[in-house]
């Protein structure tokens, strides 16, 4: 099981907001609570998706977490980072329970801005998943398994590239991965791909995204066969009405067992320090009406 205190992703919120202010210190990721409604049910959700890093000359320190609890007595899904950074001069290693270099590079949007679609196994009264960059985080989450590991990733002009290994506490699962992204211009060509133990199940994802003035889309194809054996393919884009207002939509295909399509739309207001409002619905073959509201913070 995740040996980090349950405390952590209260102490990366008080923390990130300030972080930036220090040298050395670099933070990103978003909190935000939802409130999900479909299938008669309905639950509260908070996400914390946040990174700390402190670099320091050669050495530093990456302190982390993405998880999702449902503040209704329902499940908490949790993976935690803590890893000592080394920058070697040619590349940085990240030591101890790293980031994967996949969800380091990688940032699929949220199907219709909605963390429980994410997280999977959190929606009300059914069980809506799409992937993510990489199986670590989702094996971590899904079944308590805290991972260990090694992360190598470095620059070069417009390429951003790297590789990491996990191993998973109480198994003898390890995942191999490689990722990286090509940036050109307003557009970033992404990919990764990664395999359990050598055994033959992987996973891969490319995908591209655009911003082009108040237009902003994005295209994502995976393909695994480490937890079940399908494709997701996944549409989004944004319109910003103004600096506040944003509405955006969403498409996807997944192929695992059958063939599934899922669509929805989505509305967001922000206050330009990083807080936010949004609403979204969605909808799909095989699935009720999903509707969320969520309020958020972003850095």
């Amino acid at each position: 099981m995740n040996r980090f205190p349950p405390a952590l992703p209260a102490l990366l919120v008080m923390l990130c907001p300030f972080a930036a202010q220090a040298q050395g210190l670099e933070t990103s990721g978003q909190f935000e609570l939802e409130y999900l409604r479909g299938n008669g049910a309905e639950t509260m959700l908070f996400s914390a998706d946040a990174m700390l890093r402190y670099r320091g000359g050669a050495l530093g320190v990456e302190l982390g977490t993405d998880s999702d609890f449902a503040l209704d007595n329902g499940p908490e899904l949790k993976s935690f980072y803590a890893a000592a950074l080394v920058n070697s001069g040619f590349g940085e290693f990240a030591i101890g329970a790293p980031e994967s270099v996949a969800d380091m590079l990688i940032d699929v949007p949220s199907f219709a801005g909605m963390k429980g679609i994410d997280a999977g196994g959190m929606i009300p009264g059914q069980n809506v998943a799409l992937g993510t960059p990489s199986m670590v985080g989702v094996i971590a989450k899904r079944e308590d398994r805290q991972s260990y590991g090694l992360r190598y990733s470095n620059s070069a002009g417009a390429i951003r590239y790297g590789a990491s290994v996990h191993k998973f506490e109480g198994t003898g699962s390890t995942l191999f991965q490689l990722a990286g992204e090509y940036t050109m211009g307003q557009t970033q060509i992404e990919g990764m791909i990664e395999n359990k133990s050598l055994e033959g199940g992987f996973s891969g994802l490319i995908g591209v995204a655009h911003d082009q003035g108040q237009f902003t889309v994005s295209a994502y194809l995976s393909r695994q066969t480490i937890d079940g054996d399908g494709t997701t393919f996944q549409l989004s884009g944004d319109y910003r009405l103004s600096d506040n207002m944003t509405i955006g939509g969403s498409l996807a295909r997944k192929d695992f067992t059958e063939e599934e399509y899922l669509y929805g739309v989505t509305a967001a207001w922000g206050f330009g320090n990083g807080a936010y409002l949004s609403g979204g619905i969605a909808d799909g073959d095989n699935s009720t009406v999903l509707m969320d509201a969520s309020v958020g913070y972003k850095f």
